[in-house]
């Protein structure tokens, strides 16, 4: 523990009694000049009490430093008796009294959290029995040691500069890679340049200065150093440009792309032809950037902007202009116009116009609108117009939606085709590209006029009223567009009318021309096909209108029908003629069952004849005979003893091909 000295403390008692007990007026001016100036020195003297006294050796230091007590007590305080509270609770004895829980023995002490602390000094002098003498107050600065704040910039050539931002410390010292260190203040900046571009440490440590018990400076405290590793570059790097997209009527976005250590701000041109920063990044992502620019007036004014690449020292690069695209579409009759603005620049490449999504068209640079014709009334049509620079980046307009509309009559449909299909007359034709479409169709019979047989939404119609084993049909086709307009009627349409006739050796086919095919008609071809429906023959007739067919003796039903082929391959079908054969059914009258090979047999004959079932009967009703198998016979006998000539009867079950069934009886002659 320190030796205690004298403080002249009782010289100055005996002085202030003196000057106090005097009752001249002349001094009681004097009296009080000289009573304050007692009073400052014993604030800034060591703390005096009873004969205790005790000063620091610091009384401003920093977190974790110590300090020392300054003994000046009197002889008469008793060693053993002194003791100090530090004011900070580290120092706690559960155990002790409320006056001594608090307080230590040791006259050094070391603070570890900030603040300001006040210091008390207990003692007893070793006379007299009146306890501890307490003594004033002796405030201690323990102050915070955080990292200080600071900003490092990277420049073109390698150069790097450190400013200053931290407000804590009194002063601060620099080093930069292996460069000696340097001193700064608060707002200082240091720079340093260097022969590589390797990455190099930036410490900065911050500093307080150590105030003695008179409050005079006696050293420094640091905090602890905070270090960055910075890369420097040998130059900036042109900022690329990757796209500016109108997102409304007030804003756009403008992505670039961001390189490691750059400083960046996004620049808009002004009224003035000036360039104004409304974005800065100053230590962005590497990778893509976006920022969205507001206050914008995009659908009639295209706004130009671009990115800066800076650093600290000044040094900046510039990229190229790009600018917005100011879209308008104005839905016309049968037609969108569309046009474009945008600040004509060097670096524009093309226009690519899309619609609904899908590219529409390119244009060069010089083209500036387009009339969109390829539209359908009433659809709803997006625009977008994107501009692309010679950099590879695009300006995107905003998407610009019209609703088409038309008051143009719509021409007549074309390739309207009449046929015949499972017996009614169908009529098809090639549906316009016009949108949601409601047809109208009118009919003729015989060459009568017109009448109209209702409206549909599809492209065909099949006339079920159509009675074509009797009558010849026409056809038109109108139809109204989803805007309202109705077109004129088409051509007219009539399906070929066949009918067949029996002459007894053979048919007589004759039937209508087809009308109309644009291109005419190649040829007709007659077809001859089985009840099934599959083709048995067929019969080129060239140009003519009638034709004739043999008798068929092996397909009991037969079915005709004209194929109208036109000149461009397009095939049409007449109505189809059912032709029914009756069957054929032949008895002998006679027959001679005697061995020699010749009508040894009774059989029957005919044509069509599916199945059958044949009973021999006598005079008197016996059955004789009785066979499924048509050609099986009777061969005369029952019982296989032969029967004596005479007169038999024959009955004949059958069914045809058309599903006909009947029974015939015939009486014949067995002559042997």
């Amino acid at each position: 523990m320190n030796q205690p000295h004298r403080c002249p403390f009782e010289k100055i008692r005996l002085v202030l009694a003196c000057l106090v007990g005097r009752n001249s007026s002349f001094h009681a001016g004097f009296r009080v000049l000289f009573v304050g100036f007692l009073l400052l020195l014993m604030q800034t003297a060591p703390v005096l009490a009873q004969g205790v006294c005790f000063s620091t050796n610091k009384t401003r230091i920093c977190v974790g430093d110590e300090i020392e007590i300054i003994d000046c007590s009197s002889p008469d305080v008793t060693q053993d008796s002194k003791s100090w509270n530090y004011g900070d609770s580290t120092v706690y004895d559960p155990n002790a009294g409320p006056r001594d829980k608090y307080r230590t023995s040791e006259d050094k002490h070391i603070y570890t959290k900030p603040g300001i602390y006040t210091v008390i000094m207990y003692g007893s002098k070793n006379f007299g029995t009146q306890g501890d003498s307490t003594v004033g107050l002796r405030k201690i600065e323990v102050l915070p040691t955080p990292e200080p704040a600071f900003a490092v910039g990277v420049c073109a050539n390698r150069e790097v500069r450190v400013t200053i931002t931290d407000g804590v410390y009194d002063s601060y010292q620099i080093s930069m890679g292996a460069n000696p260190p340097v001193n700064a203040n608060r707002g200082d900046t240091r720079s340093a340049s260097f022969s590589d571009t390797d990455p190099k440490q930036i410490t900065v440590r911050g500093f307080y200065t150590v105030k003695d018990w008179n409050n005079v400076p006696i050293d420094k405290c640091p905090g602890p150093g905070s270090t960055v590793t910075v890369t420097p570059i040998i130059s900036l790097i042109k900022p690329q440009l990757l796209s500016l997209t109108v997102q409304d009527g007030a804003s756009a976005e403008l992505r670039f792309r961001a390189e490691p250590v750059m400083k960046y701000r996004v620049e808009q041109k002004n009224a003035a032809a000036a360039f104004q920063t409304v974005a800065t990044f100053d230590n962005p992502t590497p990778g893509e950037m976006g920022q969205t620019i507001t206050g914008l007036s995009t659908a009639n004014t295209s706004h130009t902007f671009r990115v800066v690449t800076y650093d600290v020292c000044g040094n900046t690069f510039v990229s190229d202009e790009i600018s917005t695209i100011a879209l308008a579409v104005l839905a016309g009759d049968s037609q969108n116009l569309t046009n474009w603005t945008i600040h004509p620049t060097s670096t524009l490449v093309d226009y690519n116009l899309y619609r609904n999504d899908q590219l529409l068209n390119t244009f060069s640079p010089g083209q500036t609108n387009f009339t969109d014709e390829a539209i359908v009334c009433p659809e709803q049509y997006c625009y977008r117009t994107e501009a692309t620079l010679s950099g590879g980046a695009k300006s995107i307009s905003n998407s610009v939606c019209v609703t088409a509309f038309s008051t143009r009559k719509p021409p007549a449909l074309q390739n309207v085709k009449a046929t015949v299909e499972n017996g009614q007359s169908v009529v098809s034709w090639e549906a316009p590209n016009t949108g949601k479409n409601e047809y109208f169709l009118s009919r003729s019979e015989n060459g009568g006029a017109y009448t109209d047989t209702g409206r549909i939404f599809e492209n065909r119609f099949a006339d079920r009223n159509a009675r074509l084993e009797s009558a010849n049909y026409c056809y038109r086709v109108s139809f109204r567009d989803a805007c309202g307009n109705r077109s004129a009627e088409s051509i007219e349409v009539c399906p070929v009318r066949l009918t067949t006739t029996d002459t007894g050796n053979g048919f007589a086919l004759n039937w209508s021309a087809y009308r109309e095919w644009p291109g005419g008609i190649t040829e007709y071809v007659v077809e001859k096909l089985d009840a099934a429906g599959n083709v048995l023959h067929t019969q080129p007739a060239g140009l003519n209108l009638n034709a004739t067919e043999p008798s068929d003796t092996i397909n009991q039903v037969i079915v005709f029908r004209i194929k109208a082929v036109s000149n461009n391959g397009v095939v049409s079908y007449s109505n189809a003629t059912l032709i029914q054969q009756k069957y054929q059914l032949y008895f002998p009258d006679a027959f001679t069952p005697n061995g020699d090979r010749v009508n040894d047999f009774y059989t029957i004959k005919g044509l069509f004849l599916k199945q059958t079932r044949m009973l021999i009967y006598d005079r008197w009703g016996g059955v004789l005979f009785a066979s499924g198998n048509r050609s099986e016979g009777w061969d005369g006998t029952a019982n296989g003893q032969p029967l004596p000539p005479g007169m038999y009867v024959c009955l004949i079950e059958l069914e045809d091909y058309t599903g006909k069934k009947d029974s015939w009886q015939k009486a014949f002659l067995l002559l042997r």
